[in-house]
């Protein structure tokens, strides 16, 4: 393959970082884990300084906003990521082009990836292996059955002692997603940040369970409008042996603070400060996604919600049928 160096080597996320300097014209990213997702991607993008960023730098999602795409409009979407490539850097030496879910367009870069050009580079990244990309430097990373030890290194890099059964509850109660592992970790270190030390202990008094987490995720994704995950966790949550009246209460409760913490921005407060005095610790970080949410379906949600607490509480029939159809309502969603 024409500019591709030892074709087909693996690369870690470290090894990959180390080698930007001199990159390779076309790289695969292997991986469903959010956290290193975001990880490259930030370090792709940190190599266009900030001021060329608007003309040499350039990120698409083939899978769209929906989620989905038709075959002809992710043909476009990747016509339109062949011409940026082709087109030669403004600012810097080269152009850098990151394309997320790349494997739904696979067919339409056959010839791109055999004879890249040299001045840009093409990050194609994908949760699934590609047989045709094969032969591409891939970069990807598993710790399956490590979680434990990553969070111990990740701890000691930031100057905590992070017990090894503790370690593991972190991980029998949160699962194996490193970014929900990451955010669990910094409320740890917030909250042991004079002695420096995490124990078991400290963890099981931190750390919502399993339950309470998916009934954070239903929020994200009843205020995103994300209807398949919203059923996919109502019925993890009803599975779980959680009452429909349980719920109702604690998703009013929810968002009547999600919507405080958006009118809050909306009003000039500080992110940090707004989160912090609403406890609503499940949006660390996500300020951009609380403000896409659209402050007039909150406070729909907010009144429906209210009316639902209302007549779960004096009995009314069928209240998880009216749940359901409540929070999977087409109505409303992220704002535009």
């Amino acid at each position: 393959m024409a500019g591709v160096k030892k074709a087909g080597r693996t690369l870690t996320v470290k090894q990959f970082v180390q080698e930007l300097s001199e990159p390779r014209p076309v790289y695969v990213v292997l991986t469903e884990q959010v956290y290193l997702q975001q990880r490259i991607l930030e370090a792709c993008r940190e190599q266009v300084e900030e001021a060329a960023r608007e003309f040499d730098w350039a990120f698409h999602d083939l899978s769209g906003e929906k989620g989905r795409r038709a075959a002809d409009e992710v043909r476009q979407e990747v016509n339109r990521v062949l011409e940026t490539l082709r087109m030669f850097p403004w600012c810097g030496t080269r152009r850098w082009v990151y394309v997320r879910n790349a494997h739904l367009g696979e067919k339409f870069f056959s010839s791109y990836v055999v004879s890249p050009v040299q001045h840009s580079v093409l990050v194609l990244e994908t949760p699934q292996k590609v047989p045709a990309w094969s032969s591409l430097p891939t970069v990807t990373e598993s710790i399956e059955g490590r979680e434990a030890q990553w969070l111990q290194s990740k701890a000691r890099k930031e100057g905590f002692q992070l017990d090894r059964e503790a370690a593991e509850v972190m991980v029998d109660r949160v699962g194996n997603d490193l970014q929900s592992l990451t955010a669990e970790l910094e409320k740890l270190m917030l909250f042991c940040w004079e002695r420096r030390r995490i124990t078991p202990e400290d963890v099981l008094e931190v750390i919502a369970n399993v339950r309470e987490r998916d009934v954070f995720e239903l929020i994200a994704a009843v205020a995103e409008n994300d209807r398949a995950k919203v059923l996919r966790l109502l019925n993890r949550l009803f599975d779980s042996g959680l009452q429909a009246p349980q719920l109702i209460g604690l998703l009013y409760w929810n968002f009547k603070r999600l919507l405080a913490l958006r009118e809050r921005l909306e009003a000039g407060d500080r992110f940090e400060e707004a989160l912090g005095e609403l406890k609503l610790w499940s949006f660390k970080g996500r300020k951009g996604t609380v403000l896409e949410y659209s402050r007039s379906r909150l406070r729909e949600l907010v009144l429906q919600l209210r009316e639902a607490d209302g007549l779960a509480k004096s009995g009314g029939p069928a209240i998880q049928a009216h749940l359901e159809r409540l929070l999977i309502d087409r109505r409303g969603g992220v704002s535009v």
